[in-house]
């Protein structure tokens, strides 16, 4: 049974894990996430096209709260090792434990970051997940805390992994390949009766268009945690030129309501207060907009959690987040 094996994982315990060098972290990981945390700052304080006047005007609402800003410049590297050692302690503690688990599975003809990694048997009811790191960065390794609020809701966990976005590679494409990730698994499983597709960051905008597209009466549940839905205010900084986002790329992947107008199913927004004040808005605008086309939407700004403590502490069966997910699940 998956609660039996996940019960042996004393997850709020760090020693309960051999610490060993684990096969992703790495410089290279290092390096990905600074420049996620980079890239996040830059988004926060640019005032992308605005005029003088503008900029004024809303510049006090693209700083990050004093104390994240602070946190960001002044302990960065603390920063990024919290991040890094809560999502290697996730990924070693599901591999260490005796819940069933398949990686690497390809649905892009051994495409390398085209795999899938499913942990848990897999049923009648499958949390499929995106990563985030604006659609330059992360890997599918590094989002396995997730997993540790399905599997006690009897749900196993896919994550997902996807080519990059950039100048020569657009973000339709990328859309293209989560979508076509869910059908794989659609079609690999023809017993699922229930699919939650979630993501975090960029993976919920991913999470959102996947939803928009593959129109399947199984999909009943979505999970957007810190998501960017309008991507028009990212043309003109280094996120979106790092992506190779133009205008009309920006237009077409840009997340409305009106685009689950057949869905029918579950949704819930999370959070965090220690967010930027623009990304805030974005994600409150995108729940008033679903709740006003009759979907059952949930939505909570967590207290003291930032953009990584939303997922990492997902492993955490104190956490507000977890519990909140975990329940999600459980009532579908």
């Amino acid at each position: 049974m998956l609660l039996n094996a996940l019960s042996a994982v004393k997850l709020d315990v760090v020693k309960t894990v051999p610490r060993k060098k684990s096969s992703i972290t790495t410089i290279k990981s290092i390096k990905s996430i600074a420049k996620l945390c980079l890239a996040r700052v830059n988004y926060h304080m640019s005032m992308i096209s605005l005029s003088e006047a503008q900029k004024q005007a809303v510049e006090k609402d693209l700083q990050p709260p004093t104390d994240y800003n602070g946190c960001m410049h002044k302990a960065c590297r603390q920063v990024l090792s919290d991040f890094l050692s809560s999502a290697t302690e996730a990924y070693d503690s599901l591999k260490c434990s005796d819940i069933a688990r398949v990686e690497d599975l390809s649905y892009a003809d051994g495409n390398e970051p085209c795999k899938i990694d499913v942990w848990g048997k897999v049923d009648k009811k499958l949390f499929v997940f995106v990563h985030g790191g604006y659609w330059q960065e992360g890997n599918r390794k590094l989002a396995c805390s997730p997993a540790f609020a399905a599997v006690p809701a009897e749900f196993a966990y896919a994550s997902i992994g996807y080519n990059y976005s950039t100048k020569e590679r657009p973000l339709s494409l990328t859309v293209q390949q989560v979508v076509n990730s869910v059908r794989y698994l659609i079609e690999k499983y023809p017993n699922l009766e229930k699919i939650v597709i979630g993501g975090h960051s960029a993976g919920a905008q991913l999470a959102f268009k996947t939803c928009s597209f593959v129109k399947s009466p199984k999909i009943v549940g979505l999970v957007l945690l810190a998501g960017v839905y309008d991507l028009k205010e990212l043309v003109r900084c280094e996120i979106g030129q790092g992506a190779g986002l133009t205008e009309s790329e920006a237009e077409k992947n840009s997340c409305n309501a009106d685009e689950l107008s057949e869905a029918s199913m579950k949704i819930l927004i999370l959070i965090g207060d220690e967010e930027s004040p623009r990304l805030r808005e974005q994600n409150k605008k995108l729940y008033e907009e679903l709740g006003e086309k009759n979907h059952d939407v949930r939505y909570k700004e967590l207290e003291g959690v930032n953009h990584f403590t939303l997922v990492t502490d997902l492993k955490s069966n104190a956490s507000e987040e977890r519990n909140m997910l975990e329940k999600f699940l459980k009532d579908i």
